[in-house]
């Protein structure tokens, strides 16, 4: 049995249990990921029934591309073993898998909003389904050269599959930051961790590549974005202040409003309008940078 079944399979068909150590199950998480366009492309054979018919005439070659795809599915994440399934059975469970749409908003969950844990466990849920199927009906084309059960494989594979993993794959993500938090909390489940630790660690991995990014030095996007904070602040302390106020008074009322949830929330969504607990990782960066004085060359604009 391999670790999605035991994860995600039904435990009253588990006779033995396969043991991967913790490098190992990463690795071939990392694999199903890096080999998937090679089975998107293998799948291509059977995108349409002109090229099904090919199929079922080069039967030899059918074969071999059904046990290149066979084989690009990890026996120790995913394995059947003698388990057969009725033809039936078998459209029946591709019919109740979720449709791409369904997928990406379980996607945009993980990514962006508080319930990531729940979306979390039920894509990993469909991910081990939607193995489980394929490999099925590998076993029931081999049988029957059945013309419609070649179209559903590539279907479930170029679709459904192929949409499952759109949130796992860094060219997907316009932050690199980001993408690593989604792979650290898959790799948390994958290892069976408490995904609370696993997002505390994510969390403030992300600080910490925001703070950097809006050093003084940096050119990076969040140094734009850090910039255009401070001055709205240093704006709203001015209105705030009488004119003769000093240098002092402005920097606390400054430090004043930075200290202020709400008002730190609002300014940044005005910005970088996003999700809450993005706002709030920028929030924590941005107060980080201001006390280690990643500012104090805007400070100087203020006097």
């Amino acid at each position: 049995m391999g670790r999605l079944d035991r994860l995600f399979g039904n435990t009253k068909a588990i006779v033995e249990e396969a043991v991967l150590d913790e490098q190992r199950c990463i690795e071939l998480f990392g694999k199903l990921l890096t080999e998937f366009k090679q089975k998107e492309t293998l799948a291509k054979n059977f995108a349409n029934p002109a090229k099904v018919q090919e199929a079922l005439q080069n039967w030899d070659n059918t074969l071999n591309i059904l046990g290149q795809i066979e084989d690009l599915i990890p026996q120790e994440l995913v394995n059947i073993g003698e388990e057969e399934k009725l033809e039936d059975e078998l459209l029946r469970d591709i019919e109740s898998l979720k449709n791409v749409s369904e997928i990406r908003s379980l996607a945009s969950i993980v990514a962006h909003e508080k319930k990531f844990k729940e979306a979390l466990f039920a894509l990993f849920a469909q991910i081990h389904r939607v193995l489980v199927i394929e490999l099925h009906l590998i076993m029931h084309i081999r049988k029957k050269r059945t013309e419609h059960l070649l179209i559903k494989l590539f279907r479930v594979i170029n679709f459904t599959e192929d949409a499952l993993y759109e949130v796992f794959m860094e060219e997907n993500h316009e932050e690199k930051a980001l993408h690593q938090e989604v792979m650290g909390l898959a790799h948390a489940v994958l290892l069976e961790k408490e995904i609370n630790d696993a997002k505390e660690v994510t969390d403030e991995r992300f600080e910490r590549l925001l703070v950097a990014a809006m050093g003084p030095v940096s050119d990076h996007k969040y140094r734009r974005l850090a910039e255009e904070i401070f001055r709205d602040i240093a704006d709203r302390a001015g209105v705030q202040l009488p004119m003769e106020s000093d240098f002092e008074a402005g920097l606390e009322a400054i430090e004043n409003m930075i200290g202020d949830d709400d008002l730190m929330c609002r300014i940044i969504s005005k910005f970088l309008p996003g999700s809450e607990r993005k706002i709030w990782g920028i929030v924590c960066a941005f107060r980080k940078a201001f006390h280690m004085s990643h500012f104090i060359d805007l400070e100087q604009e203020f006097d």
